[in-house]
């Protein structure tokens, strides 16, 4: 019996090879979540140099979701081997790291499209190009059906259409029961990318066909007051002075923002971009982070220079970079001694508008005072003073009730000889102010009682 050769069956059936665990470890358990799976798919369309990306989120009946965008879609020919083939290198087989339109390409390990059934049961793709529309869908429990060889379900083959060229991928039978929260889903999505801003790559959430949204970078700080920011690469000298030389550290690009308020726990430290897409959550990279001050940074940092390494250093989920590689514990140092610096920066510049925030509660220019002050003393005063000042567990009252302690019980030289046992500690905590105020009140009541 004649066999058809695998390059007739290419041609004329769809087919996707597979391992059962493949679907189930880089598909179903590691997509489980809703914005990832929507991200893999913006960043195809991302890839195929989409100007235009609705995202339909539809909860009035059963649960949808319709990605559509104007990119250069495929022809028939092309889904097997662009689409349905599995691990397939994007940058190796279209030939370098950019997109036909010049974007850098996102795409890399050809996994993306598992993500699908992490939270879908049933998926069809429609995809234009040349005014020919190709559509087929796959089924999650069908494919698990099968040893190694899938067939999706062809539901229109080169039909001749209007619409010269894009893709729209539709999620159904979702695993999910409870309605969609757009606004959350779009903070999420900025989470996720750095290319939002760009010109000609409008994304939009649609949901119920009413509400749009549209996304921007800075959504992903929606919430968090700026007190503070730091743009990178970092030409304050001061700082520079402070960080170790980096051969790439001229190109990382993006901020630190210092809020005036703890940032959510999600977004604590610097999160790090490459190609526009996220690679490594939130971290400190390193650094402890034990001091109250660091709950106040968040930001995020192009490193786009590490995919051109040698070696993949970018986890499947694009969640953490493999940090036991020579170059990433090179990077991990760098960034470590950056945020160092502007932990310290940004604590500096607190104090100083602590400092003047405190001076109207108490009444008096505190620079003047320690001035005023036999020059013997006036370090110790300084020293005392700053303690206060730059801790960060006391709020304004509370340092204000202190320094005003402070100031009128200087006058005492027992209060002075007290206080110079604490002149060579960094920071004073609430329990060690509390404990000065207590032992202090004990040799005050002493001094002046009557015999």
């Amino acid at each position: 019996m004649f066999e058809e050769s695998p390059k007739i069956i290419e041609e004329q059936e769809l087919i996707m090879e597979f391992d059962t665990n493949t679907i189930q470890h880089l598909g179903i358990k590691m997509y489980s979540n809703l914005p990832p799976v929507i991200a893999e798919i913006v960043a195809n369309s991302y890839d195929a140099d989409a100007k235009e990306v609705n995202i339909y989120l539809n909860d009035t009946g059963n649960l949808e979701i319709i990605i559509e965008d104007d990119g250069h879609g495929m022809d028939y020919p092309e889904l097997n081997p662009k689409f349905l083939k599995i691990g397939r290198n994007r940058r190796e087989e279209d030939g370098g790291m950019l997109s036909p339109g010049g974007r850098p390409v996102i795409g890399k390990k050809g996994i993306g499209k598992l993500s699908f059934f992490g939270i879908a049961k049933l998926i069809t793709i429609e995809t234009a190009k040349s005014h020919l529309l190709n559509t087929f869908s796959m089924s999650l429990d069908d494919i698990l059906k099968e040893r190694d060889v899938y067939k999706p379900k062809m539901v229109c083959k080169n039909k001749q259409v209007e619409k010269e060229h894009g893709t729209t991928i539709k999620l159904h039978e979702l695993k999910r029961k409870s309605k969609f929260p757009p606004n959350d889903i779009a903070r999420s999505l900025a989470r996720a990318f750095r290319v939002f801003d760009e010109e000609n790559f409008d994304v939009k959430i649609i949901h119920n066909n009413n509400k749009s949204i549209e996304l921007t970078n800075d959504m992903k700080y929606e919430g968090v007051p700026i007190e503070f920011e730091w743009q990178l690469p970092i030409t304050d000298e001061e700082l520079v002075a402070k960080l170790p030389a980096y051969k790439y550290s001229a190109q990382i690009t993006g901020k630190i923002i210092s809020s005036e308020h703890t940032v959510p726990a999600d977004m604590k430290g610097v999160a790090l971009f490459s190609n526009g897409k996220l690679v490594n959550d939130h971290g400190f990279y390193g650094n402890k982070a034990t001091s109250h001050g660091y709950e106040y940074l968040t930001g995020d940092f192009d490193v786009s220079f590490i995919d051109k390494w040698d070696e993949d250093v970018i986890s499947t989920n694009r969640r953490s970079l493999n940090w036991e590689n020579e170059e990433t514990m090179e990077l991990a140092t760098y960034l470590r001694e950056v945020i160092t610096a502007i932990y310290n920066k940004q604590r500096e510049l607190r104090g100083e508008k602590k400092k003047k925030r405190i001076e109207k509660i108490v009444g008096a220019d505190i620079d003047e005072w320690t001035r005023s002050l036999p020059k013997i003393e006036q370090k110790l005063a300084r020293n005392m003073v700053n303690t206060i000042v730059n801790s960060e567990e006391l709020n304004d009252e509370k340092a204000s009730d202190l320094i005003s302690y402070v100031k009128d019980s200087f006058k005492f030289e027992s209060f002075r000889e007290f206080a110079a046992e604490l002149n060579d500690i960094a920071e004073i905590s609430n329990e060690n102010l509390l404990q000065l105020l207590k032992d202090w009140e004990i040799i005050e009541a002493k001094v002046t009682s009557p015999p």
